[in-house]
């Protein structure tokens, strides 16, 4: 191999390398996101928004919506 095919190599590998790098963090970005999304810290909500969140997964239930037609006729 001449010179410059070993530095256009050495280049390439250097580039997945740093691809690599960049899609492991963005997982572990997604996961600690996902993690905090489907198990959200305790301290971080106040009440009120802990009302708030318990209100809106009922009034956006099947349970909710059915029975508000219900009532409505």
């Amino acid at each position: 191999m001449d010179i410059d095919s070993k530095k256009l190599l050495h280049a390439e590998s250097e580039q997945l390398i740093k691809l690599q790098n960049i899609v492991k963090k963005t997982i572990e970005d997604e996961n600690l996101i996902i993690e905090h999304l489907l198990n959200p810290p305790k301290d971080i909500l106040t009440n009120g928004q802990e009302i708030s969140d318990k209100l809106a997964r009922f009034g956006g239930s099947w349970s909710f919506i059915i029975s508000f037609f219900y009532h409505i006729n």
